[in-house]
């Protein structure tokens, strides 16, 4: 028994010695032109860059992983649980390299039959491709706007993103007035936005100082998802209506 033990326990560490070398392999410089960047905040229309001491905001499409390959943006989505497991290989019962947050913005870099690969915070792994959604590349929003609490773009009152448009999906994270966001789609009640590395929706009365940005080809409308049915049904959403949570 004892020795059945240390062999499942040596092919467990012989699996991980094997994925880690080829994960690193992956680790392929960011280049914006020809210049290695470290990637600060990722978004699929503008992220933020550090290249030679400095930080500054550039055009994701304008990146590259090398001279001829660009590179993907995605977001996880799990609406279910509000997070998922980031492994370390492209399988089931590979090591959990960390937590997956629902929202957060991926860079992709392998897309397989079952499997995604991607950079999620730095970190390289896989995720299952049902937890991520591929963002449409060129990614083109409609404008960019602040983000407001009752008319007011500073404050400590928190502004809820979600994952879908609607006040039942999962919230994603806490977002505070002032900070800057690129809409996707501009709704009546909720708008699809991306804000400091996240991907969702949140309410339209929350967007103050629009400017509409720079005419693209014609695309079509994104429609807003639907929240979750089935096992999310019974869970209880934190309300998102005209007032949010405060900070503690």
């Amino acid at each position: 028994m004892g020795k059945r033990i240390l062999c499942a326990a040596l092919a467990a560490l012989l699996v991980c010695m094997l994925w880690a070398p080829a994960l690193a392999a992956k680790k392929i410089p960011i280049l914006y032109g020809d210049v290695p960047v470290d990637l600060k905040i990722p978004g699929s229309y503008q992220s933020l860059i550090r290249a030679d001491g400095e930080e500054q905001t550039v055009l994701s499409k304008e990146l590259f992983w090398d001279s001829t390959a660009d590179v993907r943006f995605g977001y996880v989505y799990a609406p279910n649980l509000g997070e998922t497991n980031l492994r370390l290989g492209p399988r089931s019962k590979a090591s959990i390299v960390t937590k997956a947050k629902t929202g957060r913005i991926v860079l992709i870099f392998e897309r397989l039959p079952e499997w995604t690969g991607v950079i999620y915070d730095g970190k390289i792994g896989y995720l299952m491709n049902a937890t991520v959604k591929i963002i449409e590349d060129p990614a083109q929003p409609r404008a960019t706007a602040t983000l407001s609490y009752k008319g007011r773009t500073t404050g400590t009152t928190k502004i809820n993103m979600h994952i879908a448009g609607n006040g039942t999906s999962r919230r994603v994270v806490g977002l505070r007035p002032g900070m800057d966001v690129t809409i996707f789609y501009q709704g009546e009640k909720w708008s699809e936005i991306e804000c400091n590395g996240w991907h969702g929706w949140v309410l339209s009365i929350h967007l103050a100082d629009i400017v509409d940005a720079p005419a693209a080809e014609p695309e079509a409308t994104p429609q807003a998802e639907t929240g979750d049915e089935g096992e999310d049904a019974e869970e209880v959403f934190e309300p998102d209506v005209v007032e949010d949570v405060l900070l503690d």
